[in-house]
């Protein structure tokens, strides 16, 4: 289903005073979403979980969690314009540190000042995130590799793998996928 805003942004507005060092543009047309290969992209105020992404910054190989505040296009790309999630504090210790197939880190809970400006080739995955204290939040990146599902049938569960398609089996089939 397309949504209207999906390849149609809107009028150009005048830039907010937030974007003003990143751009030369005293205009820019701002859309809600943007979707690219299959997966939506929305800034915090339209959908919070499709606002939240795992990126990498222009000057480090190294992804780092951020949320979109805006989606706008300028020099006819589109921009993702995003805080991000600080390291937590070096007293933290976090839990996740020990369990390297389970991507989940701990970081700041509060959002940077400062907007990184991002394209959409730069983003790794969505990430869900959530509160673990005052000072800190759970980021669990959710990567779009997958090559395990599990089925579940009324008798039995069996492990399967699965390269490319799946085939439905004679009774109700539940997969679950597995990023590993």
């Amino acid at each position: 289903m397309l949504l209207p805003d999906e390849h149609i942004p809107s009028s150009p507005l005048p830039v907010l005073v937030d974007l003003r060092p990143l751009t030369s543009s005293s205009r820019l047309p701002f859309r809600a979403r943007f979707q690219t290969g299959g997966v939506v992209y929305s800034r915090s105020s339209t959908h919070l979980g499709n606002s939240l992404i795992l990126f990498y910054p222009t000057d480090s190989s190294h992804p780092i969690p951020g949320c979109i505040k805006y989606i706008f296009e300028d020099g006819g790309c589109v921009w993702f314009a995003v805080h991000c999630h600080p390291p937590a504090r070096e007293s933290t210790i976090d839990p996740y540190r020990h369990y390297p197939y389970f991507p989940a880190r701990l970081y700041a809970a509060d959002l940077s000042n400062e907007i990184e400006l991002v394209s959409p080739s730069q983003v790794l995955s969505h990430i869900v995130r959530w509160r673990f204290s005052e000072e800190s939040v759970v980021v669990l990146a959710l990567t779009m590799v997958c090559n395990h599902f599990y089925s579940c049938t009324e008798t039995d569960i069996i492990l399967q793998q699965s390269d490319t398609t799946f085939t439905r089996t004679q009774s109700t089939t539940l997969y679950h996928s597995v990023s590993l």
